[in-house]
């Protein structure tokens, strides 16, 4: 849910500065900084013809979770209020972070996509074999669905952004490390965004 945010405020942010509600980046905010390609990388990569994923905006969401404290509905663990968005660009950080901090619209779009996922989880667990099937929580998974579609209760908070850029040290031996591996270019440092929930 996370990376669907950052990808739909990245489209929410565009549309609003198509319709004049909102102010777009200025010329400094899209500049984006020059880095060194190593184009043999890419002519390797190439002739590999290795699928990297799909090209989007978010390089990597993560939300961190409480191991001793697992969710009977998904099975994970419960999350502990925060979670990380690193973005390829800095002006697509730089939309995200002004679209989604402290926005009020995002507790009825949580909401809603909470509901699209355990309707997905539901789902998945019908395929399943009879043997395999854990008719305990499907029921779980209904119930909720249910629950959250009849309860009209607003979310408690709203959700706010941080920015940050990555220690270059970090970068730079992240980047070491990968060319060494993969023989992939160099990318510029990354822009990170902290979500607190």
């Amino acid at each position: 849910m996370v990376k669907r945010l950052a990808l739909h405020s990245l489209k929410s942010f565009k549309a609003e500065v198509k319709a004049g509600t909102r102010d777009p980046l200025t010329a400094d905010e899209l500049a984006e900084p020059k880095v060194e390609v190593d184009v043999k990388a890419i002519e390797v990569d190439k002739k590999k013809k290795k699928f990297l994923g799909r090209d989007t905006a978010v390089k990597q969401t993560k939300i961190v979770r409480q191991a001793e404290r697992v969710d009977p509905v998904t099975g994970k663990g419960r999350s502990k209020g925060y979670g990380f968005v690193e973005m390829h660009r800095h002006a697509d950080a730089l939309r995200f972070l002004r679209w989604a901090n402290n926005n009020p619209e995002l507790g009825d779009l949580f909401q809603s996509w909470w509901k699209d996922e355990l309707e997905s989880l539901l789902k998945n667990e019908k395929l399943k074999d009879e043997k395999d099937r854990d008719e305990a929580r499907m029921k779980r998974l209904k119930e909720e669905i249910e629950k959250g579609s009849d309860s009209g209760k607003k979310s408690k908070g709203t959700l706010i952004v941080e920015f940050s850029i990555e220690n270059i040290q970090v970068v730079q031996r992240r980047s070491a490390i990968q060319k060494e591996k993969d023989k992939i270019p160099v990318s510029a440092p990354a822009a990170i965004m902290y979500l607190f929930f």
